[in-house]
């Protein structure tokens, strides 16, 4: 599943995220992507996509 948001989004959009079980969730913000993994406690931000290649 992917969400792309142009106006709105935030890390408080987390916890639909993790309720609906969506493993990877991604931010563009101020020219800037930044990307977070869910794990059992949570989503934890990582470096790089895990759905994506190098």
């Amino acid at each position: 599943m992917i969400e792309v948001i142009f106006s709105s989004g935030s890390l408080d959009d987390l916890n639909k995220y993790q309720a609906i079980g969506i493993k990877e969730v991604w931010f563009w913000k101020n020219e800037k992507i930044t990307f977070y993994e869910l794990q059992n406690e949570g989503y934890r931000k990582i470096n790089q996509s895990q759905c994506l290649s190098n």
